[in-house]
């Protein structure tokens, strides 16, 4: 998968302004809302930006609150086509891994009123095309 494909799925995904969070037992009492693969509500809130590449096939709640640096992620991502075997133990200078950085970055800290900004920036700084779905292409 180029980077290009990688960021035009997550733009496809980022039209659908909504969070993929989970309830996550907080530091001291009580439970706080935290970014996830899959949502709790899954399927009915769709994956975040970097879920969407991991097939419900590959997914286990073990990979929840690892970021996608993580060498776990990294091999469901290769699993998944994502990431080729030269890529996957890959720590520096590996463009898709950051790429795919980024826009969790985006995802977990930014508002979704706020993504298609923070995208454009994302575009620029790992040199991808930013292109926003038409309304109708986030339909289908």
């Amino acid at each position: 998968m180029t980077k290009q494909e990688i960021f035009d799925k997550v733009l496809a995904r980022a039209a659908i302004p909504v969070k993929s969070t989970h309830r996550h037992p907080a530091q001291g009492s009580g439970e706080a809302e935290v970014c996830a693969y899959r949502a709790d509500d899954y399927p009915t809130v769709p994956p975040c930006f970097v879920g969407i590449f991991i097939p419900d096939s590959l997914h286990h709640h073990q990979l929840e609150n690892k970021g996608v640096r993580h060498i776990d992620v990294r091999r469901v991502l290769f699993y998944a086509g994502v990431l080729k075997q030269s890529e996957l133990n890959s720590d520096e200078n590996n463009p898709k891994l950051e790429l795919l950085y980024a826009c969790q970055r985006v995802h977990d800290t930014r508002d979704p009123v706020d993504w298609p900004e923070a995208l454009r920036m994302v575009a620029a700084n790992h040199d991808v095309e930013f292109h926003w779905p038409a309304t109708d292409e986030v339909q289908s």
